[in-house]
């Protein structure tokens, strides 16, 4: 049977009418949904006494579209029922935050549920819920292939399902993803919890501002600000007092700038390959240039528009990665095409500033010495996060830090200076008892030498935890508070799961839903990476995006 979507849904729905026909056959009263696979996103549909209740779907990325409620209050609860199961799918797939297509009765839905709408955006008021608040996108069209109705994308928190009604997940056209099940509630949240404390980040930048005086302290940002998120770093970094920001790849400086519309923003790895210069300058984006292909192509460019933007200078002084590969070629490159280059700054990147007595240092800072003698009008950066704490202090006219901003410890071996920024918080699912001469985890890995009780966490690799964590039998691993003690993992880090050591611990400390920290104010970021096998830069940026993530804003008086 199909019927059109006027019919279905109302005037101001429109959309494809076979999306919605299969689900009107049952006729029963219960609450019936169906999920129906198309795109990239999972559509539901609720229906009760043979009418559409409501349509939503859950993008592959765990975002909510509620396309539409009936108005009709005899459907409340399938409607309920329907959201309830949207976001329990959303939830399991990682979603931190809910997009909502929204017509004027799934408004209507929505305020009613303790939702209240201002302008654009729709805003929970007076609940809890398991999705934290997310910045509110601008008013634009529904992105094509998602929706079934006109409305406005909108950023939402939406409150928890308390909801009786039961909802079966039926076979029709189903995507093979969900068994039949009753009863669904949304979670209150997922297993794992990020806190970032952007105060601490912004004082972290402040610190190495006054480490960087008389020069100047530059942010770097790339990497999604190592992984903290840039959307949410970058202003407070700024509202800190940072005005120069550097990114990694065109993508990024895009992204930076639409959050910081007056910063000085640099693109590290330069003028891409295939790029269109006037990407850059649409942007106002200044690459660091180390080729000489790359800066006749930006200067051409220049020459062309009749106005020159700003670049930056990368001379290669020992990292043989990117960067002219000596000072001749720089120069020669200048003096061909220098004239309409807008260069405004001389760089270069330590290879191994973070181990003070390594000679590579002083051979490095003799070269960049050199260079700044060749073009005594640019600007000068050198000093990475570690190299601003090196006894020559190369810091010259603008300092680099990024890893220390957020936490990290730029003198290793040593007591760190920064605050820590990020915090991470793992539930306990499970504890038990093996006896000695047990394993645990894959392959066996680590064998209990004596009767031990073991808690089995809801974070794995595919969390961004490092997969040789865990102690084995041949090596130790890294360790975590739980309760405030420090408490060895064992076995080998699985996909979704981690094990803990808590024998030494009062059994009432290691319960089911305690959490556990992996590393923030009891246990040094620096000491868990070192103790997995990693650096803290690569535990950062490979953060995953089932975690919950809490942002602490900076005091109203920074």
């Amino acid at each position: 049977m199909r019927r059109s979507i006027a019919e279905l849904c109302g005037a101001d729905h429109h959309g494809d009418p076979a999306l919605l026909a299969a689900w009107l056959a049952n006729k029963t009263p219960k609450v019936f949904a169906g999920w129906m696979r198309r795109a990239d996103a999972s559509y539901l549909v609720a229906t009760e006494r043979g009418a559409i209740a409501a349509v939503g779907a859950v993008t592959d990325s765990g975002e909510i579209l509620l396309n539409y409620v009936s108005p009709d209050a005899r459907f409340r609860g399938a409607s309920s029922a329907l959201l309830a199961g949207l976001e329990a799918r959303a939830a399991g797939r990682g979603a931190r935050q809910c997009t909502l297509i929204s017509t004027k009765t799934a408004r209507r839905f929505y305020r009613a549920r303790g939702c209240e709408e201002i302008g654009a955006p729709v805003r929970k008021f007076g609940m809890d819920s398991g999705f934290p608040m997310a910045k509110v996108l601008a008013r634009r069209p529904c992105r094509a292939g998602l929706q079934t109705c006109k409305g406005v994308l909108t950023r939402l928190e939406l409150p928890k399902a308390r909801v009786g009604s039961s909802i079966s997940f039926a076979d029709n056209g189903g995507d093979g993803e969900d068994p039949r099940v009753s009863d669904v509630v949304a979670p209150s949240g997922p297993p794992g919890r990020l806190t970032i404390d952007l105060g601490a980040s912004a004082d972290n930048w402040r610190k190495l501002a006054r480490l960087a005086a008389p020069g100047r302290c530059a942010a770097v940002v790339k990497a999604d600000a190592y992984g903290i998120g840039l959307a949410e770093a970058a202003p407070a970094l700024w509202e800190g007092g940072a005005r120069v920001f550097f990114v990694a790849h065109l993508g990024e400086g895009v992204a930076a700038r639409r959050r910081l519309p007056e910063a000085q923003i640099y693109v590290l790895n330069g003028l891409e390959a295939g790029a269109d210069p006037a990407d850059y300058v649409r942007h106002r984006l200044a690459p660091v240039i180390g080729a000489e292909d790359d800066l006749e192509r930006w200067s051409a460019f220049g020459a062309r528009e009749g106005e020159t933007s700003p670049c930056a200078l990368h001379l290669d002084t020992g990292m043989n990665r990117l960067g002219f590969e000596s000072l001749a070629r720089l120069r020669a490159a200048m003096e061909t095409h220098g004239s309409a280059s807008g260069a405004d700054l001389l760089m270069s990147h330590f290879v191994s500033s973070e181990f003070p007595d390594d000679p590579i240092n002083a051979a490095q800072i003799a070269r960049f010495d050199a260079a700044r003698a060749a073009f005594p009008s640019l600007p000068a950066s050198l000093a990475n996060s570690s190299g601003m704490f090196l006894g020559q202090r190369p810091i010259h006219d603008l300092a680099r830090p990024g890893y220390a901003l957020y936490g990290g410890n730029p003198t290793p071996g040593g007591a760190n200076p920064m605050r820590p920024v990020v915090t991470l918080t793992v539930a306990i699912q499970q504890t038990r008892w093996i006896e000695a001469g047990m394993t645990c985890g894959y392959n066996a890995q680590w064998t209990a030498r004596r009767r031990t009780r073991l808690a089995t966490l809801l974070a794995g690799y595919a969390d961004g935890l490092p997969r040789g964590a865990g102690a084995t039998d041949t090596k130790p691993g890294a360790e975590v508070a739980v309760a405030g003690r420090r408490c060895p993992l064992v076995g080998r880090v699985s996909m979704d799961l981690t094990i803990v050591d808590v024998t030494d611990l009062p059994e009432d400390a290691a319960r089911p839903g305690e959490r556990v920290e992996f590393f923030g104010s009891s246990v040094d970021l620096d000491d868990f990476a070192t103790r997995s096998g990693t650096i803290g830069y690569q535990v950062l940026t490979t953060l995953g995006p089932r975690y919950e993530r809490r942002y602490l804003p900076p005091p109203a008086s920074q």
